[in-house]
């Protein structure tokens, strides 16, 4: 899992798991005389949102070696990146992508070991990841689309 802003990563290949609802919202009208319900659909939102977690730890690039020591130093500077109310780019394993703002309070767990954290978050789409304009509007690129 990759999370990112425009000048900060955070990615894990550890214990990743997600989980992802689309969002349409309608209404559901019971008529007096009818058998079936009549649904009324008056907005063209359709987004996902859904849940993540990983195992966050710092990879030593030189070593190949997770820096478990320091680990607590880098989970509490992911949950300051996941606090900032900034929008992100969620990038998942399975090449699934999203432009997204994290909601909620993201959490710690321990995983059967003290130093086996486990960090969760829930999240919600707020834009096009193909999108250069959403990306812009968002403060992930500095090029608009008008610029091309």
């Amino acid at each position: 899992m990759v999370l990112s802003e425009k000048n900060i990563t955070f990615l894990t290949p550890l214990d990743v798991k997600y989980s992802r609802q689309r969002n349409r919202q309608s209404s559901t009208l019971n008529t007096i005389d009818g058998k079936f319900p009549i649904v009324i659909i008056n907005s063209a939102n359709c987004y996902d949102s859904g849940t993540a977690s990983g195992v966050f730890i710092q990879l030593n690039e030189e070593t190949c070696e997770f820096d478990i020591d320091g680990g607590w130093k880098y989970r509490d500077d992911f949950l300051d990146f996941l606090s900032d109310g900034k929008p992100k780019f969620l990038k998942l394993y399975n090449s699934k992508a999203w432009l997204i703002s994290i909601i909620d309070n993201p959490s710690e767990n321990e995983d059967g070991h003290y130093q086996k954290i486990v960090t969760s978050f829930s999240w919600v789409q707020v834009g096009d990841i193909d999108s250069s304009q959403d990306l812009y509007d968002n403060g992930l690129t500095d090029t608009s689309s008008e610029s091309w």
